[in-house]
């Protein structure tokens, strides 16, 4: 397994706060805490100083795909905001922990920092799955779901405190944008053609929406799905473009754009403990305007790599003479809506009926004021452009661990 290692020299202190001024336009870290308008979580203890500050980060897998683009900017960022103090390791695929253990990485210190998958949290973190359940965004949806997920957030006390139950301090969301319908072996156009498809679903919302649907949900470890549709033990996934297009548009030879549900999301987390010894100067690359930037890249390259990879198996289709992406048609797909809209009360259920009530109210009333614009993402990818232009180049080290 490899981890992904941000090299550091403190030889270099003096070039990079001559090149980048030591600065970051972000406001004072006096709330103590990453997301903005957000109460306390530890307050900051220790003074800045030139020493350098490792981070153990922690996640299911190593960054790949549109990934990589958002996680090596980032780091950039970090690196050049931070005077050549902040050192960003990765730990993915099982290098610190088993992948589904992350949570308890973070509450235990092992970590310092990291990505909680929901789908593994569930039972531990529900309330945050508000956003991952079905018709709650549109296509493109990871930066919607984002926006929608932090206002949420800074609205409803509910939201922080369940991270801070389970011990971890909430930075951001990080979606995948809602699942679309492909298959292997034959189209999908009504209700009818879904009777009794073998579907393979990611995380608990998505089955009991595909058994509502009169499919029959099926689950593998990640590793087995490309197999499992090779060999044609599943009829198809339920999955968005980017992950289709990067791991399974071989197999894939139709696909009904219907975005019923968003199966989950990554958390990105602090450990209390590791955020309290941060000095107040790197808590505020973590606040505030610095976040909001973070999550707007992280899920905006999300959405780019949907509509690329969308625009991939379209590609394939043509080549091989298979029918185009079907886009379900607007009275249908309120039919697929209608059938499935019970699985929010089995959330409702879970996490209580007031609070789950209020949550879904508010997310319909909010959810067209954060829709996918060409503005959102020019200004995306503006960000990506500036953080890629700092002055100081990353080193690009991998190890073993």
């Amino acid at each position: 397994m490899k981890k992904r290692i941000l090299v550091i020299g403190l030889a270099m202190l003096m070039l990079v706060l001559t090149a980048c001024g030591g600065g970051t336009s972000a406001p004072p870290a006096d709330s103590g805490t990453a997301s903005s308008g957000s109460d306390s979580t530890a307050a900051a203890t220790t003074p800045a100083s030139d020493e350098a500050i490792e981070l153990k980060f922690v996640a299911p897998d190593t960054a790949n795909g549109t990934d990589i683009i958002y996680f090596d900017a980032w780091r950039k960022f970090l690196y050049n905001e931070s005077g050549g103090r902040l050192i960003l390791t990765e730990y993915g695929n099982g290098a610190l922990v088993p992948a589904g253990e992350e949570l308890a990485a973070l509450r235990d210190g092992l970590a310092d920092i990291g990505k909680i998958d929901s789908m593994w949290a569930t039972g531990e973190i529900e309330l945050n799955q508000a956003v991952c359940l079905p018709d709650t965004v549109d296509w493109p949806g990871a930066l919607q779901s984002a926006d929608i997920h932090m206002q949420l957030y800074e609205e409803f006390p509910e939201l922080k405190a369940e991270f801070e139950k389970n011990g971890v301090m909430f930075l951001f969301p990080h979606y995948g944008g809602p699942t679309q319908l492909q298959t292997t072996k034959k189209p999908v156009h009504t209700l009818d053609d879904l009777k009794g498809l073998n579907q393979i679903e990611v995380g608990p919302y998505a089955s009991e929406a595909a058994k509502l649907l009169g499919m029959s949900p099926l689950s593998f470890p990640i590793s087995e799905n490309a197999d499992a549709l090779m060999k044609g033990v599943a009829d198809g996934i339920s999955l968005n473009y980017n992950a289709v297009g990067n791991y399974y548009s071989d197999s894939i030879n139709y696909s009904t754009l219907c975005g019923l549900v968003q199966p989950s999301t990554n958390y990105t987390c602090f450990n209390p403990e590791s955020w309290a010894k941060l000095p107040a100067d790197i808590q505020a690359l973590f606040q505030g305007e610095n976040i909001r930037k973070a999550y707007t890249v992280a899920n905006y390259l999300r959405d780019r790599g949907d509509i690329d990879g969308r625009a991939k198996l379209a590609d394939k289709f043509e080549k091989n003479g298979l029918p185009e992406v079907y886009v379900l048609p607007d009275d249908e797909l309120a039919k697929w809506r209608e059938i499935v809209s019970p699985v929010k009360n089995i959330w409702i259920d879970s996490v209580g009926a007031d609070i789950g009530s209020s949550i879904q109210a508010r997310l319909t009333e909010i959810r067209p004021d954060h829709v996918w614009t060409d503005a959102k993402a020019a200004e995306a990818e503006a960000i990506i452009a500036e953080w890629q232009a700092l002055p100081l180049d990353l080193p690009n080290a991998i190890a073993n661990p």
